[in-house]
């Protein structure tokens, strides 16, 4: 079994060394964010390899459908299906750290009146800290032990602090590490600082879901703007360029030509592009459309666009449902009917 997953993993680590060293750098740190443990080579690897055959299964079905050799088209089809797995792959990673960051931030206050009460009764601030650890409280567990683990070494308690503070992205969380390392060097009166910094957390949470629900109103528009609106217009759009069209190829256009002139009739009934064309753009303007509102939405929502990328697969769905539904149902029934 071994000898058979040896070259896969081995192929893993030489197409990842070919990426720049900044790059590989800046994406451990990402996924020591998102609490993934697994090497970069192995987590990175076999999204490069799955993102190549999507990308060349694309390239073949376009070169079948393709009529004639267009290689603006093929290319095309190829970084299509070379970034769908590209970009799904960073939005879930993006999605974890965000999800890990909110569940620190979530328990911190109360692991901060744990330890304060620790080490009212007399514990050391380490060991304080190692009792804090519970499994309720869960990324912040794991690292927790982690640090008061790495801590029993050859490391200072406070470097353990600091370095725990760069493997969870959260501000918040950074500046009460920040204070807990100040206070063990000067020797304050940590537990009440512990207390004091919980209390000012908490309110700063209450403040941050208070103003999430005062937002929720213009996230809720802009959805309804992008998922139905926007379908919906452009669906009228290809009916009336359907329609035109149509009206182009009647008998009545044609004996009309031949009264007016071929170049007059272009004048009274016309239309600058094609249905296929127009149905094409729709595709295009949706696909747009979502990725910015799902950016806008993050923005408002979490005051991070990327946050707002977990949204646009399901806007998108949504959308391209009510878009198929109003073109080739509802529009045509009203077509056939009238």
């Amino acid at each position: 079994m071994k000898k058979s997953i040896l070259p896969i993993t081995g192929t893993y680590y030489v197409i990842v060394d070919l990426l720049p060293h900044a790059y590989r750098t800046g994406l451990k740190k990402r996924l020591a964010h998102a609490g993934i443990t697994m090497d970069l080579e192995l987590w990175l690897g076999p999204i490069i390899l799955s993102s190549l055959v999507i990308g060349l299964l694309c390239l073949a079905v376009a070169w079948g459908l393709l009529d004639v050799f267009d290689p603006v088209l093929l290319a095309a089809s190829f970084l299509a299906g070379l970034l769908i797995i590209i970009i799904a792959a960073y939005t879930l990673l993006a999605t974890q750290i965000d999800e890990r960051k909110a569940r620190v931030e979530k328990v911190l206050p109360d692991a901060l009146h744990i330890m304060a009460a620790n080490i009212r009764t007399g514990a050391p601030p380490m060991i304080a800290l190692r009792m804090t650890a519970r499994p309720e409280f869960g990324p912040l567990e794991e690292e927790i032990k982690y640090v008061t683990t790495k801590s029993l070494g050859t490391e200072s308690f406070t470097d353990a602090l600091n370095e725990m503070s760069h493997r969870i992205p959260s501000d918040i969380f950074a500046r009460t590490v920040s204070l807990i390392a100040a206070s063990l060097k000067a020797g304050g009166k940590l537990a009440q600082l512990l207390e004091s910094v919980a209390e000012d957390i908490r309110e700063t949470q209450e403040l941050k879901a208070e103003l999430v629900t005062n937002s929720n109103l213009y996230i809720l528009f802009i959805a309804f703007t992008v998922v139905i609106g926007t379908p919906l217009l452009l669906a009228v759009s290809v009916h009336f360029t359907t329609m035109v069209a149509d009206l182009q190829k009647a008998p009545v256009a044609a004996s009309l030509s031949e009264e007016v002139g071929v170049n007059s009739i272009g004048l009274i009934i016309s239309t600058p592009f094609s249905v296929t064309f127009v149905e094409n753009a729709g595709y295009f303007v949706i696909l747009m459309t979502n990725i910015l509102a799902g950016v806008l939405m993050g923005a408002i929502r979490e005051g991070k666009e990327t946050s707002g990328l977990k949204y646009v697969p399901f806007m998108l769905i949504i959308s391209f449902i009510v878009y198929f539904i109003v073109k080739d149902v509802i529009l045509q029934f009203l077509r056939s009917a009238a």
